[in-house]
């Protein structure tokens, strides 16, 4: 899970398959109107492993799969947490919950989880 700091802004989601063995990627980005730029991608060959980077930087996974971005004040930070996301459904009001009760992503997206 990749939250970020980047509101009202423009995001694209891609997928693709190739090679041999097939690997799966999913690609993506998120912009803002003042230029702040989020670029993600994962791969997997196995769908078990899967290798992660974060505006072109690879990152272990296994160390965490929640990722807090923070583009405001022109220096990008990533903060990779490791936290349980398996209760957390693929819409809007599932993470919007999981926001509001984990502290350091209030921190980041403000307290009210907009």
């Amino acid at each position: 899970m990749i939250c970020c700091d980047i509101v009202a802004g423009r995001c694209e989601i891609g997928n693709s398959t190739s090679g041999s063995p097939l690997v799966l990627k999913v690609e993506g980005n998120a912009s803002a109107k003042d230029g702040r730029r989020l670029d993600w991608k994962l791969e997997t060959s196995d769908r078990r492993s899967i290798k992660c980077w974060v505006n072109g930087k690879e990152y272990d996974i296994s160390k965490g799969s929640l990722f807090l971005v923070k583009t405001k004040g022109g220096k990008m930070q990533v903060e990779q947490l490791n936290r349980d996301l398996s209760g957390i459904q693929a819409d809007e009001e599932s993470c919007r919950r999981f926001v509001r009760t984990d502290p350091a992503m209030s921190k980041l997206l403000g307290a009210d989880g907009e």
